[in-house]
């Protein structure tokens, strides 16, 4: 089995999306960049207790304040709870983003020329690209090697 660069492609802070957007920008991918299927992987928004857990981090650590969330949820009809997983996905949604797809791209010549394509669609399109084992963003494309290759 040949070598991955995996990479999440996420949203922009300060909007919550469709749940199912992910896969709805997997049709869009496939359709204007043409890559292999296993590229990218569009991901579904499935709220579970890791969001409560990340969002009372955040709060504990005070990256996140509980009266910003307990507006927000009051703003877009949520139960201003951290122990609801509802609340607390789409509140750390908008603050941080959201992990929309991940990327699987061949660690090779030709697995450079395909992430300098999608780092082009992704900024054009107002997206982040993340690596998620060492979370850092890829800002910009050009054909040099990423951090890791």
């Amino acid at each position: 089995m040949n070598e991955v660069y995996e990479l999440e492609v996420w949203s922009q802070p300060g909007k919550n999306l469709p749940a199912e957007f992910g896969k709805e920008l997997k049709a869009e991918i496939d359709s204007n960049l043409s890559l292999k299927a296993e590229v990218f992987i569009g991901l579904s928004f499935i709220p579970s207790t890791t969001d409560t857990t990340n969002l009372l981090h955040a709060l504990n650590e005070s990256e996140l304040k509980i009266g910003d969330f307990e507006r927000y949820c009051k703003l877009n009809n949520c139960e201003p709870s951290v122990s609801v997983h509802t609340s607390a996905a789409k509140y750390l949604e908008f603050s941080y983003g959201r992990a929309l797809a991940w990327l699987h791209i061949p660690h090779s010549s030709e697995g450079l020329v395909v992430l300098n394509r999608i780092m082009q669609w992704a900024t054009g399109n107002g997206y982040n690209l993340q690596c998620g084992q060492q979370l850092y963003c890829l800002l910009s494309s050009s054909n040099e090697m990423p951090l890791n290759w």
